[in-house]
């Protein structure tokens, strides 16, 4: 052990010893230092700040038809540029108002709609929208003052045709209380699903869902509405032709009077009394009439009827009556007019 540690120890000293540094075939080698070698530059990806080439419109120039936007146009004036964007303008408006889908709106809201308790937002009544939607920018300012809020995710995503033509896909429902504000008050639902539409709009949509759990369903109404007649085709119940009725011979006030006293004997009253009774019918004879007539007019001050200065005119719905009630009316209504009293 004592040997082999001197001859390593005089070996490792000889090594130190030798200036030749190793090579071949006893040349030296010179050593030279290479450059190190830059990985290639990388593709730098477009971020959020880089704002990319739009591409040109599928019509053209707004001025001259070419394939550029209406900035890049080599030949437009100022004039030309202002009047292409106006009418640009215009009829960008008329085709949106001309759309009508599930998720169009109305142009004037129908109220304020309290969603939660916390937030008031507009809202409007579309019977077009199958579901509820609340658009996701009314999501968020939830979340920002009731976190437990809990957005439900779809299991097949919802489509949503917008009113400018475009089609969006809601894949979140949510249960809101809604206190809508109407003109005869407070209406509350509770737990209402809601669609959650990937928008940053500020306006509730009412759907259909939502109306007929209020008892609201126009194509049921409009059923309704299919089979009844129509003023135009229902018969007049009451007609009034401008000819006098026949004159009939009116019974007399006396017969009146005595079917009157026999009816109050059959019901009771005493036969000692039925001589006072006459007596009495008969010393007021004028006060009484079997039918109308034309009779002097009563000595009391007339009635007279005075309609209010903002009165509006109201047409009312018809009526149907029972037989024997719609021949009374037919009948009265015919003496009134035969008299002259209507």
């Amino acid at each position: 052990m004592l040997q082999e540690g001197i001859q390593n120890r005089q070996s490792q000293t000889r090594n130190r010893s030798d200036p030749t540094p190793a090579g071949v075939g006893g040349r030296r080698v010179r050593h030279h230092l290479l450059p190190r070698r830059r990985p290639p530059p990388r593709t730098s990806q477009p971020t959020r700040t880089q704002q990319q080439a739009r591409p040109p419109p599928h019509d053209g120039c707004l001025v001259c038809k070419g394939p550029h936007l209406l900035k890049d146009c080599p030949n437009d004036t100022d004039v030309q540029r202002e009047e292409a964007r106006r009418k640009f303008r215009e009829a960008k408006e008329q085709r949106s108002g001309a759309l009508r889908s599930k998720a169009a709106r109305y142009a004037t809201p129908a109220g304020d709609v309290r969603i939660n308790g916390l937030l008031e937002v507009p809202y409007t009544p579309d019977t077009g929208a199958d579901k509820s939607i609340v658009p996701h920018g009314i999501v968020e300012s939830l979340l920002a003052v009731q976190p437990t809020l809990v957005a439900t995710p779809l299991s097949t995503p919802v489509e949503a045709r917008m009113a400018d033509g475009r089609l969006t896909l809601c894949d979140k429902e949510i249960l809101l209380d809604l206190e809508l504000s109407t003109i005869a008050g407070l209406v509350s639902m509770r737990s209402a699903p809601c669609l959650i539409l990937p928008d940053d709009g500020d306006e509730f949509l009412l759907g259909r869902d939502a109306l007929k759990a209020l008892g609201i369903d126009v194509e049921h109404q409009l059923a309704q509405l299919a089979g009844q007649p129509t003023l135009t085709d229902e018969a007049d119940e009451f007609p009034v032709g401008d000819a006098i009725p026949e004159v009939q011979e009116a019974p007399s006030v006396d017969d009146a009077v005595e079917h009157l006293v026999a009816q109050a004997v059959a019901n009771g009253m005493p036969v000692q009394y039925v001589a006072a009774v006459r007596r009495i019918l008969a010393e007021f004879h004028d006060v009484w009439r079997a039918t109308i007539g034309p009779d002097p007019p009563a000595r009391v001050e007339p009635l007279r009827v005075t309609l209010q200065a903002d009165a509006a005119p109201h047409r009312s719905a018809p009526r149907r009556y029972a037989p024997l009630r719609a021949q009374f009316v037919r009948e009265y209504v015919g003496l009134l007019v035969a008299n002259g009293l209507v």
